[in-house]
């Protein structure tokens, strides 16, 4: 994603997929107020989080999302989760 905030992508990925803030930290098994601060913060992402942050976007690509330079697309080929 090189040259794009990682926050709006989070969010528009999150949204693609139909999924609530509650459900995508439920299915990254990470807490709430980390999507949301991710989603909503270009603030960098600390190492400890990093891990975390990982399972979130393995979430997000397992339900279709692609990240790509110029922001996220939902592959039409997907299930809906």
């Amino acid at each position: 994603m090189a040259g794009r905030r990682l926050s709006p992508c989070l969010r528009t990925a999150r949204q693609l997929l139909g999924l609530t803030q509650s459900e995508v930290a439920e299915r990254a098994r990470i807490c709430v107020q980390s999507v949301k601060d991710w989603e909503h913060s270009s603030a960098a992402v600390p190492p400890a989080r990093a891990a975390m942050l990982g399972r979130l976007v393995r979430v997000l690509e397992d339900g279709g999302i692609t990240f790509r330079s110029d922001g996220v697309s939902l592959d039409d080929k997907s299930a809906s989760p």
